[in-house]
Protein backbone atom coordinates (compact mmCIF):
# COMPACT_ATOMS: atom_id res chain seq x y z
CA UNK A 1 0.00 0.00 0.00
CA UNK A 2 1.56 3.49 -0.84
CA UNK A 3 1.19 6.64 1.01
CA UNK A 4 -0.56 8.52 -1.43
CA UNK A 5 -2.24 11.39 0.17
CA UNK A 6 -4.48 13.02 -1.72
CA UNK A 7 -4.39 17.04 -2.17
CA UNK A 8 -6.61 19.17 0.05
CA UNK A 9 -9.30 20.65 -2.37
CA UNK A 10 -10.52 23.98 -1.44
CA UNK A 11 -13.48 24.09 0.67
CA UNK A 12 -15.70 26.14 3.07
CA UNK A 13 -17.82 24.65 6.04
CA UNK A 14 -20.75 26.45 7.57
CA UNK A 15 -19.46 26.36 11.40
CA UNK A 16 -22.54 28.22 12.52
CA UNK A 17 -24.80 30.89 12.79
CA UNK A 18 -26.27 33.67 14.59
CA UNK A 19 -29.21 36.39 14.74
CA UNK A 20 -26.82 39.39 15.67
CA UNK A 21 -29.89 42.21 15.93
CA UNK A 22 -33.60 42.18 15.39
CA UNK A 23 -36.11 45.16 14.66
CA UNK A 24 -39.92 44.11 14.32
CA UNK A 25 -42.25 47.15 13.96
CA UNK A 26 -46.80 47.26 14.02
CA UNK A 27 -48.32 50.03 12.98
CA UNK A 28 -51.05 49.46 15.60
CA UNK A 29 -53.58 51.79 14.02
CA UNK A 30 -53.53 49.65 10.85
CA UNK A 31 -52.67 46.45 12.61
CA UNK A 32 -56.12 44.76 11.12
CA UNK A 33 -54.73 45.19 7.60
CA UNK A 34 -51.88 43.19 8.30
CA UNK A 35 -54.25 40.03 8.57
CA UNK A 36 -55.47 40.66 4.97
CA UNK A 37 -52.55 41.76 3.74
CA UNK A 38 -49.99 38.82 1.73
CA UNK A 39 -48.00 41.27 -0.53
CA UNK A 40 -44.46 41.64 0.90
CA UNK A 41 -41.15 43.03 -0.24
CA UNK A 42 -38.02 42.32 0.94
CA UNK A 43 -34.48 43.88 0.41
CA UNK A 44 -31.00 42.42 1.64
CA UNK A 45 -27.32 43.12 1.30
CA UNK A 46 -24.31 41.37 1.96
CA UNK A 47 -20.66 41.44 2.50
CA UNK A 48 -18.01 39.22 4.03
CA UNK A 49 -16.49 39.35 7.34
CA UNK A 50 -12.69 38.75 8.03
CA UNK A 51 -11.15 38.51 11.36
CA UNK A 52 -7.79 38.86 11.28
CA UNK A 53 -7.19 37.35 14.63
CA UNK A 54 -8.60 34.20 13.70
CA UNK A 55 -6.90 31.98 10.61
CA UNK A 56 -8.86 30.33 8.51
CA UNK A 57 -12.20 31.89 9.06
CA UNK A 58 -14.53 33.87 7.56
CA UNK A 59 -17.94 35.51 8.11
CA UNK A 60 -20.90 36.75 5.99
CA UNK A 61 -23.31 39.18 7.43
CA UNK A 62 -26.76 39.73 5.35
CA UNK A 63 -28.98 43.16 6.58
CA UNK A 64 -32.40 41.66 5.64
CA UNK A 65 -35.77 44.14 5.66
CA UNK A 66 -39.32 42.38 5.36
CA UNK A 67 -42.19 44.44 5.25
CA UNK A 68 -46.07 44.40 3.83
CA UNK A 69 -47.15 46.72 0.88
CA UNK A 70 -49.11 49.04 3.02
CA UNK A 71 -46.30 48.89 5.81
CA UNK A 72 -48.29 48.35 8.90
CA UNK A 73 -45.05 45.73 9.39
CA UNK A 74 -41.71 46.10 9.64
CA UNK A 75 -39.12 43.60 10.53
CA UNK A 76 -35.40 44.35 10.29
CA UNK A 77 -32.52 41.59 10.75
CA UNK A 78 -28.82 40.80 10.82
CA UNK A 79 -27.51 37.31 10.18
CA UNK A 80 -24.04 36.15 10.41
CA UNK A 81 -22.92 33.14 9.39
CA UNK A 82 -19.48 31.85 10.33
CA UNK A 83 -17.40 29.55 8.13
CA UNK A 84 -13.96 27.40 8.22
CA UNK A 85 -12.61 27.71 4.73
CA UNK A 86 -9.82 25.10 3.80
CA UNK A 87 -7.25 25.59 0.70
CA UNK A 88 -7.71 28.85 0.42
CA UNK A 89 -5.65 31.59 1.71
CA UNK A 90 -7.93 34.40 3.24
CA UNK A 91 -7.07 37.90 1.77
CA UNK A 92 -8.41 40.91 0.30
CA UNK A 93 -8.21 40.39 -3.58
CA UNK A 94 -9.71 36.67 -2.38
CA UNK A 95 -12.64 37.96 -0.52
CA UNK A 96 -13.13 40.12 -3.37
CA UNK A 97 -12.84 38.00 -6.21
CA UNK A 98 -13.36 34.32 -5.15
CA UNK A 99 -17.28 32.34 -5.82
CA UNK A 100 -16.68 30.54 -2.62
CA UNK A 101 -17.39 34.29 -1.05
CA UNK A 102 -18.94 36.20 -3.68
CA UNK A 103 -21.68 33.28 -4.51
CA UNK A 104 -21.36 30.00 -2.38
CA UNK A 105 -21.31 30.93 1.12
CA UNK A 106 -24.17 33.54 0.61
CA UNK A 107 -26.15 30.81 -0.87
CA UNK A 108 -25.39 28.24 1.79
CA UNK A 109 -26.54 30.97 4.61
CA UNK A 110 -29.58 31.80 2.57
CA UNK A 111 -31.81 29.47 3.09
CA UNK A 112 -31.42 29.52 6.76
CA UNK A 113 -32.71 33.23 6.64
CA UNK A 114 -35.88 32.20 4.84
CA UNK A 115 -36.39 29.89 7.35
CA UNK A 116 -36.47 32.65 10.24
CA UNK A 117 -38.53 34.61 8.24
CA UNK A 118 -41.32 32.43 7.63
CA UNK A 119 -41.05 30.93 11.37
CA UNK A 120 -40.75 34.61 12.47
CA UNK A 121 -44.27 35.81 10.48
CA UNK A 122 -46.01 32.90 11.23
CA UNK A 123 -45.46 32.50 15.30
CA UNK A 124 -45.79 36.46 15.44
CA UNK A 125 -49.50 35.51 14.22
CA UNK A 126 -49.21 36.66 10.44
CA UNK A 127 -49.53 35.16 7.08
CA UNK A 128 -46.37 33.42 7.04
CA UNK A 129 -44.06 35.04 4.75
CA UNK A 130 -42.12 32.95 2.04
CA UNK A 131 -39.03 34.35 0.29
CA UNK A 132 -38.15 33.08 -2.98
CA UNK A 133 -34.69 31.14 -3.56
CA UNK A 134 -31.95 33.36 -5.13
CA UNK A 135 -29.58 32.63 -7.40
CA UNK A 136 -26.46 34.82 -6.00
CA UNK A 137 -24.24 34.09 -9.18
CA UNK A 138 -26.75 35.45 -11.30
CA UNK A 139 -29.08 37.74 -9.29
CA UNK A 140 -28.89 41.19 -9.07
CA UNK A 141 -28.09 41.37 -5.11
CA UNK A 142 -26.38 44.09 -3.74
CA UNK A 143 -23.10 43.62 -1.98
CA UNK A 144 -22.43 46.10 0.69
CA UNK A 145 -18.95 47.76 0.05
CA UNK A 146 -18.47 48.56 4.44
Amino acid sequence: MSDYKAPIQNSILLENFHLTSLNFNLDKSNWTNVLASKETEFDLTFRAIVNDNIEDYFGVSFDVTVENKETTFKLAFTFLGNFKVQGVELNEEIMENHPYFRFSAPAIIFPYIRSFITSFSSNAGFSPVILPSINFTSANIIEDEN
